[in-house]
């Protein structure tokens, strides 16, 4: 037959918080990439983006502007990407040449 609905719906549950907490794991990884060594970083960065996206969670949001939705890096400034700031709007150049712009909040200006 097959499992119950409740049960689905439980094991749903049980698997998406198992998905958040190893989400807030890897990012607790992240936000000090000084650390740990570049291929860990590299390693985490990649695993959190299949994380995010096997189960449907979406990056966090402090570390959504600072992932490379090209090559599944983390950005650095500095280190692996180049940050420009020109007519209030930040441009993030990534080492893989991916540009990204971010218009800066009011308070930065």
């Amino acid at each position: 037959m097959g499992i119950p609905r409740r049960l689905r719906k439980k094991k749903a549950h049980q698997r998406k918080q198992r998905a958040i907490a190893a989400q807030s794991r890897l990012g607790t990884i992240l936000a000090q990439p000084q650390l740990f060594e570049d291929i860990l970083i590299k390693s985490v960065s990649r695993d959190i983006w299949r994380l995010s996206t096997r189960h449907q969670l979406g990056l966090p949001s402090e570390i959504k502007h600072w992932i490379c939705r090209h090559c599944n890096t983390l950005i650095r400034p500095g280190v692996s990407a180049r940050i420009r700031i020109r007519n209030g709007i930040r441009i993030i150049t990534c080492e893989c040449g991916k540009v990204r712009r971010f218009p800066l909040s009011r308070l930065n200006k």
